[in-house]
Order: C-alpha cells, then sequence, then structure tokens
C-alpha cells in the first residue's frame, strides 16, 4: 500500500526515496502520482508539514520546546493580538516558537467580491487553508532550558538584513508573549528593536 499524506490545502503527497550521490537515500513526498512510492515512513524520520502547507519527510528530533510553551504562544496570539485564528499559524522547531501571519488580508478581498463574506470567518478559515501562504514574523527562541528563559526576535524586512533581530530582554515566555505578540499586524511590529 503506498503512503500519501494529504496537506491542508488538499493535495495528496506521495513518498518516495532516490539514490544520493554518496549512495544513500533521500526521502521526500512529491504531489505527483508516478512511482515508485513508499509504503511507510523510514525508522527514525517523521513527515512534517510547514504553515505554508510544504509537506517534508525529516529525521525524528526532539524538542525542547514543551506543550505547554507552545499552547502558552498560541493562547497569547488569541488573547492579546486583534488577529482572527485563521490570520496566523504557530509552528516549533528543536528550541523555537514562530508565529506566522497571512501574507493577504482575506475579510478585505472577500469584501470586494461579496460583502458578505467579509465577516464570515469560517469561510475565511477554510480560504486561509487552502489558498493562504504566511510568512514568519516573531519568534520565541529558548536559551535556558534549565531556567525556561527565552528572546523573543523579530523578522526584520529591511533590504540589507532581511534576518532574525532581538527584541527586549531574555525572560519567561508568559511574560514575552504578553508584551510583544500585541504588535503582531500593527505598523508598531517595525519599531521594536
Amino acid at each position: 500500500m503506498i503512503l500519501t499524506y494529504t496537506n491542508r490545502k488538499g493535495v495528496q503527497h506521495y513518498l518516495r526515496a532516490v539514490k544520493t550521490k554518496a549512495g544513500g537515500d533521500r526521502f521526500y513526498f512529491s504531489s505527483k502520482a508516478e512511482g515508485p512510492f513508499l509504503d511507510r515512513i523510514p525508522e527514525g524520520y517523521e513527515i512534517h508539514e510547514s504553515p505554508n502547507g510544504r509537506v517534508s519527510v525529516r529525521r525524528k528530533r526532539k524538542s525542547l520546546i514543551t506543550d505547554e510553551e507552545l499552547k502558552t504562544v498560541e493562547d497569547g496570539l488569541k488573547r492579546f493580538t486583534s488577529l482572527q485564528p485563521y490570520q496566523y499559524r504557530t509552528d516549533h522547531d528543536r528550541n523555537a516558537i514562530t508565529a506566522f501571519l497571512l501574507d493577504a488580508d482575506l475579510g478585505q478581498i472577500a469584501s470586494k467580491i461579496r460583502p458578505d463574506l467579509a465577516e464570515d470567518h469560517e469561510y475565511l478559515s477554510e480560504l486561509a487553508a487552502t489558498l493562504g501562504t504566511c510568512t514568519a514574523m516573531m519568534r520565541f527562541c529558548l536559551l535556558d532550558r534549565e531556567k525556561r528563559t527565552f528572546q523573543t526576535e523579530r523578522f526584520c524586512f529591511m533590504g540589507g538584513i532581511d534576518d532574525w533581530i532581538p527584541i527586549g530582554q531574555e525572560g519567561p515566555l508568559l511574560f514575552l508573549v504578553g508584551q510583544f505578540v500585541k504588535h503582531l499586524g500593527k505598523e508598531s511590529f517595525y519599531e521594536l528593536d
């Protein structure tokens, strides 16, 4: 049986492998239904879907981020921003939690097509899931595993920089979330340093 994975955009992906120049295997997902395919994830690997719906196979890695810390950021986005849930996503890697914002204002676009859709959050959520792309805007990087202190960073979009820059002082995640996520989606975000 072929292993398939359907991403949030509704696109079905098929697990494949190719030989590398060194003779090893490189595993990947393809949306093309052309074989040969694999029927299972290789030992030590996992499926990962990015906030933009890109599906990949990566080595399993132990995350230093706890479920509680991830929930702290997600709860902060709901509580401290005026953003609708379809307008943001979160992802985490080994030692950071990243907040992504939807690239387009789907409410504004929908209102131009049909004014009644601008407030239909269920429809906008479906639209964001299938068509929306997002950009990494802010992240919380774990600095001290024992004290559980984090450093907040925002992405800098200045032509010569285009990289993460630290903002504020390091501290407990709950404090940093309360202090900084309120700037997401606002002009004040670009003044943080």
